[in-house]
């Protein structure tokens, strides 16, 4: 039931592992929640690249306000965040969702 576009995210510091982010930039009827927003791309890179970031994120609790399609919900978890939070409009939880099942490791 979902009409949109799919793409690969590498992971920070291991190439075998990519997120897979369901997008659509077709419906923005919720303020674009259904692309990822350039500032979220940047930060994803900078946990990518900055390994004191990503020793930052080991065993912490992560919450992110306004997830869009989760994908920093996603890269804190891969960098070893003890535990994730993703929040987003109800209108938009089943978004969420199936970009997190997209990505079961």
């Amino acid at each position: 039931d979902f009409d949109c576009w799919k793409r690969w995210w590498p992971c920070a510091g291991d190439t075998e592992k990519r997120i897979c982010i369901f997008e659509d930039h077709l419906n923005t009827d919720w303020e674009g929640a259904r692309i990822v927003w350039p500032a979220g791309l940047v930060l994803a890179r900078m946990f990518e690249v900055h390994s004191g970031l990503q020793q930052e994120l080991q065993g912490k609790t992560v919450v992110e306000l306004g997830a869009g399609c989760a994908l920093l919900s996603m890269t804190c978890a891969m960098q070893g965040a003890a535990k994730v939070y993703a929040t987003e409009h109800p209108n938009m939880v089943k978004w969420v969702a199936r970009n997190v099942r997209a990505n079961p490791h």
